[in-house]
């Protein structure tokens, strides 16, 4: 099962704007598209983890790049955090590229090309 989730860059400022829709898409036999959905109109509210990136914004160079965040959430075992940059950049942070600075556990990095 994958889910994903799309939140707003803000948090909404009415509470009425809180309510999330819910979309079951899939395939049952040779039926596919929406399977169910459902509504919470309830809601939740979010809170906005506090977040940097730094890097040398230089044209053509090879630079560092420095992702830092705060979080009141502690990351259980095969935790993880995305981090996506612009199309034209190209990261590289394998082997001794990537430099963990203060992350707990095992710290490894990923490229998904073309997302």
């Amino acid at each position: 099962i994958t889910l994903s989730v799309l939140t707003p860059a803000f948090a909404p400022a009415l509470a009425a704007d809180l309510a999330w829709i819910v979309q079951g898409i899939g395939a049952i036999g040779a039926t596919t598209g929406t399977l169910g959905w459902g509504e919470d109109t309830v809601g939740l509210t979010m809170r906005q983890m506090p977040a940097s990136v730094a890097y040398a914004a230089v044209a053509n160079v090879t630079t560092d790049l420095v992702v830092a965040f705060e979080s009141t959430e502690r990351l259980q075992n095969r935790g993880r955090v995305t981090v996506m940059v612009p199309e034209d950049f190209q990261v590289l942070c394998t082997g001794v590229l990537l430099k963990e600075l203060s992350l707990p556990g095992v710290v490894e990095c990923r490229v998904f090309p073309g997302q």
